[in-house]
């Protein structure tokens, strides 16, 4: 039902004006962001979904965090949530 959607490479780096951590946690934050990209690329949803999760643990309000996190729930057909997850961030 979703199209094959592609996430732009500045949603990686762009945190926008949410939690915007520097050094070391940032750095991890980046890598797990491209690896749920990965997962998602690979149509791995559900094992995405759970890494986004646990991103979010970390860093609640990151905007490349929650826009991934709605374009998995878009991808696995819950559009209520992706949309929910969108007017929140």
């Amino acid at each position: 039902m979703a199209s094959d959607i592609q996430l732009p490479d500045e949603a990686l780096t762009d945190s926008g004006p949410a939690d915007s951590a520097a050094g070391p946690k940032e750095d991890a934050l980046i890598e797990q962001l491209r690896r749920t990209s990965e997962l998602v690329s690979a149509q791995r949803l559900p094992e995405a979904e759970l890494e986004l999760l646990r991103a979010q643990a970390e860093a609640p309000r990151d905007l490349r965090v929650l826009k991934l996190l709605a374009l998995v729930r878009f991808k696995l057909g819950r559009l209520a949530e992706a949309r929910q997850i969108y007017r929140e961030a």
